[in-house]
């Protein structure tokens, strides 16, 4: 894999399971990242990123691993250092409805496992590639779910905002 050089990256990953954290830790490595913290709780990675910015988190979800917990956390909490944080999910759950709910809790990018080091770095190079703009609403705040920049024939030019303002009605 050539492309981006990654050296100066911040790392934190989350990861219930040994074997995964070293696994992703040595990937990451030989991507040339070399600033890795690597943790095996939610709760240590909550109190991390309460005290330290990071580049991107992997973060481990699974059945006793509440990823959304997380999320919550990192995204809406004062004690947050950066909420804008790119988290890549990483996990079994490969069914539509866990990435929806990885999707409306404000992930950035999805990984199931098992992983390889190109999905991996497909992950990194979209963060990257695609940085995409984050949504304030009263019940999400995270990157813009939106994720298509080629529009049906509406003549207006990719990445224009769609969405109309109508004003309600006021009676007099």
């Amino acid at each position: 894999m050539t492309g981006y050089v990654l050296t100066n990256l911040k790392v934190l990953v989350v990861e219930k399971q040994l074997f995964m954290r070293r696994l992703l830790g040595d990937v990451l490595l030989q991507m040339g990242v070399i600033n890795v913290m690597k943790v095996s709780t939610i709760g240590e990675a909550i109190e991390l990123s309460s005290k330290i910015e990071f580049d991107m988190v992997l973060l481990d979800w699974a059945p006793d691993m509440d990823a959304m917990e997380y999320l919550e956390v990192v995204r809406n909490s004062d004690s947050s250092r950066d909420p804008f944080v790119p988290v890549v999910v990483v996990t079994a759950y490969c069914e539509y409805t866990h990435v929806c709910e990885a999707r409306d809790a404000g992930m950035t990018e999805y990984l199931t496992k098992p992983i390889s080091a190109t999905a991996l770095y497909m992950r990194i190079k979209s963060i990257i590639e695609r940085h995409r703009r984050f949504v304030k609403t009263q019940n999400f705040f995270g990157p813009d779910r939106r994720r298509r920049t080629d529009l049906p024939a509406t003549g207006l030019p990719a990445n224009e905002d769609r969405r109309k303002f109508t004003p309600h009605a006021v009676n007099a």
